[in-house]
């Protein structure tokens, strides 16, 4: 069952990491023009924050389960 496990997360933690990555890159763009040339907002600030704290947390969860 452990082993199980393991390779379910080694597995699924670059796949997830590579969507949201290939997420980041496609929407990118349109990031920009519709969230940072405008006036900041509430709406903005917890879009912002979702939307990093996301990678933030792909990317400490990928040092941390392969470092």
């Amino acid at each position: 069952m452990l082993a199980m496990t393991w390779m379910f997360r080694s597995c699924w933690t670059p796949l997830k990491t590579a969507l949201l990555w290939y997420d980041f890159v496609l929407t990118f763009t349109t990031e920009v023009r519709h969230i940072w040339r405008r006036k900041g907002t509430g709406v903005t600030v917890v879009f912002l924050l979702m939307r990093y704290s996301t990678l933030l947390e792909r990317v400490f969860s990928v040092f941390f389960n392969y470092v």
